[in-house]
């Protein structure tokens, strides 16, 4: 049951990504695509790997990010690392995913969300220096707290657990790949049914 729901979900997550990147690269064909997303989601996992987050986290904050980033590879996962960094430096009050919702607000010049992570930009200074200019200011602020609580024993024990649950969300991937054609007969008998059954159900 727990291994399919990861599937599921990871499946879900995988859609998200190929979705935006082929909204956004309209001159990629379907295997371009796929393999951007595969590899988008492999690097996911690597850096999940080597930080205090679990795999799962990082990979829904990796599907955020390429939303907010219009299918753009590279800023994503610079948002990723970052994000990570300020949930990092929060003392696990704020997640990956509260960081990456306050960047999306700071990209659209909303900084009030950035303020609960202790960072504070001006309206003045946002129209001086852009999104990208407060990004970088944010990165030399917060860089290196993710590595640094990597190390710790609760991140150290984060990280087996990640790495653990990554595996159980591959192989419950792999069930709902051979599960698939089972559902669409199901789904296949359940419509040949539906007349019998409204038949069945205006009888009484």
């Amino acid at each position: 049951g727990a291994a399919v729901k990861s599937g599921m979900t990871l499946e879900n997550q995988q859609v998200s990504i190929e979705h935006f990147i082929g909204a956004t690269n309209k001159n990629y064909s379907e295997a371009q695509i796929k393999e951007a997303a595969k590899t988008f989601t492999e690097q996911l996992r690597q850096n999940a790997n080597a930080t205090p987050f679990e795999t799962g986290e990082v990979i829904a904050a990796g599907s955020r990010a390429i939303a907010i980033t219009q299918g753009n590879t590279k800023s994503a996962m610079s948002m990723v690392k970052l994000a990570e960094d300020m949930a990092a430096a929060s003392g696990g009050t704020k997640s990956v995913s509260d960081a990456i919702e306050a960047l999306a607000d700071a990209k659209l010049g909303e900084m009030e969300r950035l303020k609960e992570f202790g960072f504070k930009v001006s309206a003045e200074e946002f129209e001086k220096k852009g999104f990208e200019g407060v990004s970088k200011d944010l990165a030399e602020f917060y860089g290196g707290a993710a590595e640094k609580l990597a190390t710790t024993g609760s991140g150290l024990l984060s990280t087996i657990t990640g790495k653990l649950k990554s595996g159980v969300a591959d192989f419950g991937l792999k069930i709902v790949d051979q599960l698939k054609p089972v559902l669409t007969n199901i789904i296949g008998l359940v419509d040949k049914a539906m007349p019998y059954v409204e038949e069945f159900g205006s009888a009484f």
